[in-house]
């Protein structure tokens, strides 16, 4: 399977909130503003828990070469307090053996913060 191929598949399991675990490696890194993740148990928790709040996921772009990859995604959440927004991430990925086996993410952390305290 190609690298943009396994990016689509994470993305629709994504916004399916079901099918992208089995994408994840075992030993997956992944680096986000606030969260660090060594494996793919903790990987799952982190996401399961962000997954929480999300609507929908649309997958905006990819641009890949080899095994590396850069993703843009729109998010819908749902804050606590109910309200409702879009954030958009990029997300870069490294695959091993058609399997994620890292990702950074990059979002507006200040909005974010403001999304979640209205």
């Amino acid at each position: 399977m190609q690298t943009k191929d396994i990016i689509r598949r994470y993305y629709e399991g994504l916004q399916q909130k079901q099918g992208w675990e089995a994408l994840i490696a075992d030993d997956m890194d992944f680096k986000g503003p606030k969260t660090r993740t060594t494996d793919k148990d903790g990987y799952i928790q982190a996401t399961i828990s962000f997954l929480r709040m999300v609507r929908s996921v649309e997958l905006r772009s990819i641009i890949a070469e080899d095994e590396d990859a850069a993703a843009i995604a729109d998010y819908q959440l749902v804050s606590p307090s109910g309200k409702t927004g879009l954030i958009t991430l990029a997300e870069i990925f490294m695959i091993k053996e058609e399997k994620i086996a890292s990702s950074v993410i990059y979002f507006d952390t200040a909005a974010f913060r403001d999304f979640m305290a209205g």
